[in-house]
């Protein structure tokens, strides 16, 4: 059970991270480029969102198959 709670809580953190716009202009001050900053974040955001949501369909469809 708890894995499929860090499951579930990690498909809402990748969708809040690919779905929600963050304000990165505290980042010009460091002199930091902030698209790439902004690029990275979303890709993290999707390939969690992709993977957890992948498990969470196949540990469903296993969970049907075996009862």
């Amino acid at each position: 059970m708890e894995k499929n709670i860090s499951i579930v809580i990690g498909f809402l953190v990748g969708l809040v991270f690919v779905n929600y716009e963050i304000d990165y202009n505290f980042l010009f001050d460091l002199g930091i480029k902030p698209e790439p900053v902004r690029l990275a974040v979303k890709l993290i955001g999707l390939l969690s969102t992709l993977i957890c949501g992948l498990t969470l369909i196949f540990d469903a469809w296993r969970a049907m198959r075996s009862s």
